[in-house]
């Protein structure tokens, strides 16, 4: 299996989408999680980018998974259009870093 460089997720109430590519921007990796499975499956991932749309659950999960050793990176609602929109669920495609792309700092309790 590649080496996974970079995550897209897409938060909600309780199913979570995970969407993995390596460093040549390959899918590698596109897993449905439940908030349960969420803390056991970041905790056993090796370190790597995780790229989510700033909401109010984000910061949340952007401290859990900075204490995994994981970079989490927050884009703003407006600029991460590049979404599949199928029955309920955004499923992100792809994020790679834009000069468009600001970055959020998440905010620490």
């Amino acid at each position: 299996m590649n080496k996974i460089t970079l995550i897209g997720l897409e938060l909600a109430k309780s199913v979570f989408q995970v969407h993995g590519v390596d460093a040549e921007g390959n899918t590698v990796l596109k897993k449905r999680l439940t908030r349960a499975q969420m803390a056991e499956f970041f905790a056993q991932l090796a370190p790597c980018i995780v790229a989510m749309k700033a909401c109010g659950s984000a910061h949340h999960w952007a401290r859990k998974l900075a204490a995994f050793g994981h970079t989490p990176r927050l884009i703003r609602g407006m600029t991460s259009n590049r979404t599949l929109c199928r029955a309920r669920h955004n499923v992100p495609l792809d994020f790679k870093p834009r000069p468009r792309h600001e970055c959020l700092l998440f905010r620490l309790p």
